[in-house]
Order: structure tokens, then C-alpha cells, then sequence
């Protein structure tokens, strides 16, 4: 995952949906002062953003910019995969383990 630009897609996010905020007579975007009031909860939110971006990613392919790292790393596992018999009804992937199949249904 590019944390980087989830990072910048979060702080976007954030500061299209809330207004700036003021702190004796100094104003502050929102992303800047959530993250530097409250960085646990920053955290949080930026994590469950990542959740819904990534629900997303996996429903409707969408974000791949985000995600695409994560899907070039299963490609290198189903590349071997394809065209020998060995592997068509390995639960995981021989190399790594992880959760790359071929003919996965939906």
C-alpha cells in the first residue's frame, strides 16, 4: 500500500469535508489539527479510511493507485501458478503463502 498517498488522500479528504479550525485567533486546517491535537485518533480515522478505500479497491477495483504494489506482489505468485497442474487447487500460494489463487471464484 502507498502510505504516502493515502496519507495526502486522507488529509484532502479532511480538509474538503471540515472547515478550518481556530486555536487563539490562529487557524489550522483540519487535517493538521486533528493530527497534531489528537494523533491516536488521526491514526484511527486514517486507518479506517484506508479500511473503506480498500473494501473498495477489492468490490469494484477501484484506488488502484493506492493498492496497486499489493496486487503487483500477487501477480509475481500467480505468474508460476499459471500453466502447471501442480498448483490448481493449492489453498496458497506455494512461494509466499499468501492468498493469491487461480480460478477464484467471486
Amino acid at each position: 500500500m502507498n502510505e504516502m498517498l493515502l496519507e495526502e488522500w486522507f488529509t484532502d479528504m479532511l480538509d474538503d469535508c471540515y472547515l478550518e479550525v481556530e486555536i487563539a485567533g490562529l487557524s489550522y486546517s483540519a487535517s493538521v489539527a486533528f493530527k497534531r491535537i489528537d494523533p491516536i485518533a488521526y491514526q484511527v480515522a486514517m486507518n479506517d479510511y484506508e479500511s473503506s478505500l480498500r473494501t473498495d479497491f477489492e468490490n469494484h477495483g477501484s484506488y488502484l493507485e493506492i493498492f496497486e504494489d499489493e496486487l503487483e506482489e500477487k501477480i509475481k505468485c500467480i505468474r508460476p501458478m499459471i500453466h502447471n497442474p501442480e498448483f490448481e487447487n493449492t489453498p496458497n500460494c506455494p512461494q509466499c503463502q499468501c492468498d493469491a489463487k487461480l480460478g477464484e471464484e467471486e
